[in-house]
């Protein structure tokens, strides 16, 4: 399963540009709590 993908098509769907630079991306404060946002809004099924 490519994480990567699925994480990169939930944001697109909510609007939220995925930087290509992962490394900074992801140690961006702001990456986590767009996270638990969208998996919030996420029904559970699609996870």
């Amino acid at each position: 399963i490519d994480f990567r993908h699925i994480l990169r098509v939930l944001f697109d769907m909510v609007n939220i540009v995925v930087r290509d630079d992962s490394d900074t991306y992801i140690n961006d404060p702001s990456y986590f709590s767009n996270l638990t946002i969208l998996l919030s809004k996420t029904p559970k099924r699609v996870i």
